[in-house]
């Protein structure tokens, strides 16, 4: 797996886990914060919508995940969108709102086992 500042590229194919996350800064305004998982800059594969009346005094994470069937050099970026009308900061550094894709049905064992 390959990653840049915008996305995660496969070097090994098969079905996936990609999980993904963004947290807001406290805003009021607008009612949507939105996290999405886009396969080759274009399919949607994994969304999550927050519909609410938002507060300027509390912040929240967001997450969204898909298993998906993936080729080597498939890439997948994180998408976030809002409608406060303005721009809105969001928590965390660069490259962090990914966890590694990971084979789907990959299991851990113990080092004792």
């Amino acid at each position: 797996m390959a990653q840049d500042a915008g996305s995660i590229t496969d070097k090994t194919a098969g079905k996936h886990l990609i999980i993904g996350g963004v947290g807001f800064v406290a805003r009021s305004g607008g009612t949507l914060r939105e996290v999405r998982i886009l396969k080759n800059g274009g399919a949607t594969i994994g969304i999550v919508k927050v519909c609410s009346s938002f507060s300027s005094s509390r912040a929240f994470d967001v997450q969204v995940s898909a298993i998906e069937n993936r080729s080597v050099n498939d890439y997948v970026e994180l998408v976030v969108l809002q409608d406060t009308g303005s721009a809105l900061d969001t928590v965390g550094e660069p490259n962090s709102f990914f966890v590694p894709a990971a084979p789907a049905g990959f299991q851990r064992r113990r080092a004792t086992e």
